[in-house]
């Protein structure tokens, strides 16, 4: 399967959310990540929505009690991201209605297939292009 096959299948389980909300919660440390995903999110349909920072899981769930999130793209190798648990723990205690995108290293099937298991609106290879990011955010 070509990678590009593979990440638009992930895409493709992203549900029709509702983007109500104008804040988008980007979780990861790594300055270059945040920001292609600040990039492709200025280039998307939700160019209202602001992004939101957080170099952790604590950052972010103080984030998250404090205002709603339309999306939530998680990096799962961000400072103390504890691989899918952490994408488990923002589902279930703290944004079980707000569609989380995962951001991996790993763009296996497998890796897709788990994401989708425990709650992710769609995964993103951390190799991807402004391109695909903004495909699979337009997409939630």
């Amino acid at each position: 399967m070509s990678k590009g096959a593979f990440l638009f299948i992930c895409s493709a389980f992203i549900g029709g959310f509702m983007l109500r909300r104008n804040h988008i919660l980007v979780i990861t440390d790594r300055p270059l990540l945040r920001d292609a995903i600040n990039f492709a999110l200025a280039q998307s349909r939700i160019t209202e929505a602001e992004p939101v920072h957080a170099n952790n899981i604590n950052t972010a769930i103080g984030h998250l009690r404090g205002r709603d999130f339309c999306l939530i793209m998680l990096d799962l190798s961000a400072s103390q991201a504890t691989d899918f648990d952490s994408l488990v723990k923002l589902k279930v205690k703290y944004a079980e209605h707000t569609p989380v995108v995962v951001v991996s290293s790993i763009s296996s099937p497998e890796c897709c297939d788990k994401a989708k298991q425990l709650g992710a609106s769609g995964l993103i290879g951390k190799n991807s292009s402004f391109e695909t990011i903004e495909t699979t955010i337009n997409r939630v």
